[in-house]
């Protein structure tokens, strides 16, 4: 599609949404993302991806994911798309669209964050926590199984395909095996108790106003062990800009959480950190994939993942290490 055939759409939801026309040309920001001002005000306008328009599964997540983020604006900072007669996600000539109001604000960097930042966002990380969602139909991706990844397959093709992390993977096949095993060994723990959450509560994700911060971008909202989305969050907003973990931080960002919904006793911290493999190795074997080939669109895509498989398993060695710290200042705070 067309810039032209874009602000044809654009110009329709604001006419739609009785906001007028639009005054210029949307902006575009980032991703998905453009900001469009009219004479109502400015706006910030999601625009869905065409698989959204003939997958209904798709469709439904993102409408889901902004039921989550209306439902938590009522106890939390949080913003949620719009609702245009009666339906937050707008269709225009075979397009989806999410409209919002403009938050205006800053990101916070690496080197501008404080402790005061992290306890701030950890205190509305343990509220969301607390939130009842029932209301909302959200499809539990948690607890589908996992497939044990084929390390030896992978291997195999990537040292046929010469493929420069095939020696970084088999010096650390062992390891792999292990990861995955300490992850496996602590889903049945961790899916005893599960909530819904943002899932994806990063710096980028959050708009600060002054000393006041706004929740954006809900579309990862689902199921998750709320303790294993504190650690993984918790390690976000803790990492320096050379990819530290500031334990003072960290620990903020802990009692933080905390002071709105207090650890329950008895708590197995060790199944937390484990479940922190889980995903990496997700990244990890759909990065392989794609670095081989398999459900590649083109060259320049498979070259972007076979870097990626380097960096995903340097991580996952990263993580092993920070998991020893991670269990001492819990243990200080908990």
């Amino acid at each position: 599609m067309n810039a032209t055939q874009y602000n044809q759409q654009l110009d329709k939801l604001c006419s739609r949404s009785l906001l007028g026309e639009m005054k210029r040309e949307p902006e575009y920001i980032s991703g998905k993302v453009y900001a469009v001002e009219t004479a109502m005000g400015k706006y910030a306008v999601k625009v869905l991806a065409p698989e959204a328009a003939i997958n209904h599964k798709i469709l439904q997540g993102y409408i889901n994911s902004e039921k989550v983020a209306f439902i938590a604006k009522s106890f939390i900072p949080a913003c949620a798309a719009r609702v245009v007669d009666g339906a937050a996600a707008q269709e225009i000539d075979g397009s989806y669209f999410f409209l919002y109001d403009w938050v205006e604000g800053n990101h916070v960097t690496c080197k501008e964050m404080y402790g005061a930042h992290c306890q701030v966002i950890g205190g509305f990380l343990g509220e969301l926590h607390r939130i009842d969602f029932s209301r909302v139909d959200v499809v539990d991706e948690y607890s589908k199984p996992h497939k044990t990844p084929d390390w030896d397959f992978y291997m195999q093709k990537g040292a046929e395909n010469q493929s420069p992390w095939v020696s970084l993977l088999e010096g650390h096949k062992v390891k792999m095996f292990d990861f995955y095993r300490k992850s496996e060994s602590s889903k049945e723990e961790l899916l005893k108790n599960t909530v819904v959450s943002h899932c994806g509560l990063t710096p980028e994700n959050v708009i600060w106003r002054n000393s006041a911060p706004v929740i954006i971008d809900w579309e990862t909202a689902g199921f998750v062990n709320p303790y294993h989305d504190l650690i993984e969050t918790a390690l976000c907003w803790s990492e320096d800009a050379d990819g530290k973990i500031d334990s003072n931080k960290f620990s903020a960002f802990l009692r933080g959480y905390k002071q709105r919904s207090p650890f329950k006793k008895g708590t197995d911290w060790n199944v937390a950190i484990n479940a922190g493999y889980m995903s990496r190795i997700a990244r990890l074997e759909s990065s392989l994939k794609k670095s081989l080939g398999i459900g590649c669109q083109n060259a320049e895509e498979q070259g972007l993942y076979t870097e990626r498989v380097t960096e995903i398993t340097e991580a996952l060695l990263k993580y092993e290490k920070t998991a020893a710290d991670m269990k001492k200042w819990i243990a200080e705070i908990a």
